[in-house]
């Protein structure tokens, strides 16, 4: 609702000049340009009336008050915008790489769109927090995209009636990202938070960032140095990596026999698929064990992945 009072000593609504019968201006509202019909009441006795009226719906409106007293003073003319708005304002987030292992692990750049859908939009008024941090939890250096500035600079945003665009800078540099949006228009409606969170890990680990070792008894260690890698009893093969971003899922262990070798045991020796275990104290560290039996001749290799 909206009320009017006019303070006017003369105010009558018969409005007669002094002149002739013909009628004056009588106060005049409107919204937007168009007139309404409204009805004044003075306040108890007083020089002062007021009326009021009610605007519904969600829109923008223009109320314009205009009078003429029995003097013809005319009053400045009193103009409002009034908008009304209870609809909250709506999120839409996508990405241009949506290839992701086990939820939310990439291994290429990412894109974010963001789409705001809201009448009375302002980009100043745009929370977007971006957070990058490693495996440890150590931050991860980002500033030079600047995310939160860069969404709160209106340039940045493209308008198709009420739905507004933002393409934010590629996220490319490995990390775990966490996101957390938010909104509230000029009316203080609040937009459902949007949050997210997606690892970005494009390094291969490289053979600096791998060692294998074979765990034997004291005895077959002696053994060892005199038979240039031949053991025996069985071998525990251990494979750590250290991987910064995303930590390391499984790897693959393989046996490979030798030409030559009794062929009668080799399909015990295959590719097997360990799931990698993360060192309690380093959390970059991952490693797996494999056991290779006793009366096997072969190389082993390793794959893994992240």
């Amino acid at each position: 609702k909206v009320k009017f009072t006019i303070t006017e000593a003369n105010f009558d609504l018969s409005l007669k000049t002094a002149d002739d019968e013909t009628a004056a201006p009588a106060p005049v509202l409107t919204v937007n340009n168009v007139a309404q019909n409204i009805t004044w009441t003075q306040i108890d006795g007083t020089d002062k009336w007021e009326t009021e009226i009610t605007l519904t719906g969600n829109d923008d409106y223009v109320v314009e008050l205009s009078y003429t007293d029995r003097s013809t003073n005319a009053m400045s003319t009193y103009t409002k915008e009034v908008h009304i708005d209870d609809v909250a304002p709506v999120f839409d987030v996508t990405y241009d790489n949506n290839d992701a292992r086990n939820t939310n692990n990439y291994k290429a750049d990412r894109v974010a769109t963001i789409k705001v859908t809201e009448h009375n939009f302002k980009a100043e008024e745009v929370v977007l927090n971006v957070t990058a941090k490693d495996i440890t939890g150590a931050t991860v250096d980002i500033s030079s995209k600047d995310y939160a500035e860069y969404a709160k600079n209106a340039a940045n945003w493209t308008q198709d009636g009420d739905v507004w665009t933002l393409v934010l800078p590629k996220f490319d540099i490995d990390a775990i990202y966490n996101i957390a949006l938010n909104y509230t228009d000029l009316a203080e409606n609040a937009a459902t938070e949007y949050a997210t969170e997606f690892v970005l890990d494009k390094t291969i680990a490289n053979a600096d960032n791998v060692t294998i070792e074979y765990s034997t008894s004291i005895v077959d260690k002696v053994l060892e140095t005199v038979t240039f890698g031949f053991y025996k009893g069985d071998v525990q093969v251990k494979v750590t990596v250290k991987d910064q971003t995303a930590g390391v899922e499984y790897f693959e262990i393989t046996y490979t026999q030798a030409d030559g070798k009794n062929n009668s045991n080799k399909a015990t020796y295959t590719t097997e698929k360990i799931n990698a275990v993360q060192d309690a104290t380093d959390k970059t560290v991952f490693t797996a064990t494999h056991t290779i039996s006793a009366q096997a001749r072969g190389t082993v290799s390793v794959n893994l992945t992240d």
